[in-house]
């Protein structure tokens, strides 16, 4: 079940936002597939169409998008 994840914010959260990410190996693991379900209900119901992994206190190469506003589903990069 998805859960609603922390926003990290600058410049409080610098060393997180700005530090080293690790890139995502397939195939997924259950923990990055929970990760993006929790990424995709925040994307939902924060403003802003995108999410990036860090911006949730997780430093990984890994980025949400939502455009269903638009008509078209949501990927994970």
């Amino acid at each position: 079940m998805a859960k609603i994840l922390k926003l990290h914010t600058l410049p409080k959260d610098e060393k997180t936002l700005r530090g080293l990410n690790a890139d995502v190996l397939f195939p997924l693991t259950a923990e990055i597939k929970s990760l993006l379900a929790d990424m995709k209900l925040l994307v939902k119901k924060a403003p802003g169409i995108g999410l990036a992994a860090p911006q949730v206190g997780i430093n990984l190469n890994l980025a949400i998008i939502n455009l269903e506003e638009f008509g078209l589903k949501s990927f994970a990069l």
